[in-house]
């Protein structure tokens, strides 16, 4: 049974957003935006000094930032760090064919991201851009002085807080059916996605993830949340903790909605050709719902028949195998050059170009 106690505060979080980065976007928006975006262009190393131009509730935020990650175990961070090291090649398939559909299920949340024509329309972008961002926290010594994890995550941060501000004044947005745009709720959905429902994926291609390693990578996310201003109510304290919160989130939040349907059809229509020629070809929807389960590929529009779902079968069980047989070295370096081969986005030219 769901404790009425955490119901009642999720239902609160979704009028919660993130008062230190609205703050910031208040002071420099509309008329000053040009100004943000330079000092956040030369804004590329932990240790870069603002300059004078920055206001204080630009240096809070960054305090802030700077803050949370020390409150943060050292020891579990490099073992969650380690996790991510040793299935990075797994994790950014699972990006795309999971953690991505998967906030797409969320029928509010969705409806956030389906005002991006750059979601809709380049979806290649979006996935490039996530995957970028996810390589750039995940670094040795992302959080160290000389790092830039930290550097990422505030323009990260601001540019929720900016989507916030163009959704809110365009005065088409009904809070009180909604939710905020970009709420607590809704980035602590997309954080247990990009930790707790990897480890699930994980799990169906017969990685073998055990606790200790799983509470570590969901730890490491938990940094990473804070720090893009997720209050740590809303952050699983174990296991169990996050297992419970997904439940909750979801059973509240994932519906069937036109939002969902037409991004998870964009994603799906550009991994169908990314993937042509290869020993996956035709197979990116039965894919998907394997990762996603029968009732989350339902609400984000994939409908499978008997032939589709029977046709995987094979495919699944080689998979499953040759993940227990064979030990693949992979590693961050051997992940990140295959994603560069694809991608040219950097960080000031195209994430945090603020709209």
């Amino acid at each position: 049974m769901t404790n009425s106690k955490s119901t009642n505060s999720r239902k609160v979080s979704r009028y919660v957003c993130d008062d230190l980065a609205d703050a910031v976007i208040a002071d420099y928006f509309p008329d000053k935006r040009k100004d943000l975006q330079a000092i956040l262009n030369g804004f590329n190393r932990n240790d870069t000094d603002f300059g004078s131009d920055a206001t204080a509730s630009l240096v809070a935020l960054r305090q802030n930032i700077n803050d949370t990650i020390a409150k943060y175990d050292s020891d579990l961070m490099i073992q969650g760090r380690k996790f991510f090291d040793r299935y990075a090649s797994d994790n950014l398939m699972l990006l795309g064919f999971l953690s991505l559909p998967y906030c797409y299920a969320a029928a509010n949340g969705s409806a956030v991201l389906s005002r991006s024509k750059k979601i809709l329309e380049d979806p290649k972008a979006r996935l490039s851009e996530t995957a970028l961002f996810v390589f750039e926290v995940m670094k040795s010594g992302a959080f160290d002085k000389y790092g830039a994890g930290l550097t990422v995550i505030l323009k990260v941060r601001l540019m929720h807080a900016a989507v916030r501000w163009y959704i809110k004044n365009s005065g088409d947005w009904d809070v009180e059916k909604l939710g905020e745009p970009v709420n607590q709720e809704d980035m602590a959905g997309t954080n247990l996605a990009f930790s707790l429902l990897v480890i699930r994926g994980l799990r169906k291609l017969g990685r073998q993830v055990d606790s200790k390693d799983a509470f570590a990578y969901i730890y490491y996310w938990n940094a990473v949340g804070e720090m893009l201003g997720v209050e740590p109510d809303l952050l699983p304290a174990d296991n169990k903790a996050a297992f419970k919160l997904e439940r909750e989130i979801r059973l509240s939040q994932f519906a069937k909605s036109e939002s969902g349907v037409k991004l998870t059809k964009s994603l799906v229509n550009y991994l169908t050709k990314e993937t042509n020629g290869t020993l996956v070809e035709g197979m990116v929807e039965p894919i998907m719902s394997f990762f996603l389960g029968d009732r989350v590929s339902e609400t984000v529009g994939i409908d499978l028949n008997y032939t589709q779902k029977t046709i995987l079968k094979p495919y699944r069980v080689f998979l499953t195998l040759k993940n227990l047989l064979v030990d693949e070295k992979d590693s961050f370096g051997k992940a990140y050059l295959e994603f560069k081969k694809h991608s040219t986005n950097s960080f000031d030219d195209q994430i945090f170009a603020l709209p």
